[in-house]
């Protein structure tokens, strides 16, 4: 019984740990391209330091992911591109756009975090692993809470 129960705990563990989204330096990128990414933030964080998922959209009106975007880093050419984007943070949502002008070599991600009924939405270059250099910020209006429905 107790081997059950420490596995059952590890895989529990695996699974929560499992949702951060860190960048992805695997790879070396080249100078003709560029890449941006959103976030999914880990639970902890989501919850405790108000941090926000942040999906991807559409990049200059080609749509990525399924309904709400992608969080997963996307190839793009350098030069400027318009973001349409979508934040969310427990029942908080907003939909909203982020210009980015691209630097060829380089990869970016967005990240949010709550506070006060607005996002603050930071565009990070990660091209060096470890070090987040800020590109730009902004603050957006929370959309709309969605109101959980119970189920009694």
């Amino acid at each position: 019984m107790k081997i059950k129960s420490v596995i059952t705990s590890l895989v529990v563990l695996f699974m929560l740990t499992g949702c951060a989204s860190s960048p992805d330096y695997s790879k070396p990128i080249s100078k003709d391209k560029a890449s941006i990414s959103g976030t999914f933030a880990d639970l902890a964080s989501f919850y405790a330091d108000n941090n926000s998922h942040v999906k991807i959209r559409k990049i200059d009106g080609k749509e990525y992911g399924m309904i709400n975007g992608t969080t997963d880093p996307i190839s793009i050419s350098p030069g400027p591109h318009l973001l349409e984007v979508f934040a969310s943070n427990q029942s908080a949502i907003s939909e909203f756009t982020y210009k980015l002008n691209a630097e060829g070599g380089k990869r970016y991600q967005l990240k949010a975090t709550l506070s006060d009924n607005q996002f603050y939405v930071r565009l990070l270059d990660i091209s060096v692993p470890d070090k987040e250099l800020l590109v730009s910020s902004k603050k957006i209006e929370v959309d709309r809470v969605q109101k959980p429905v119970l189920v009694y």
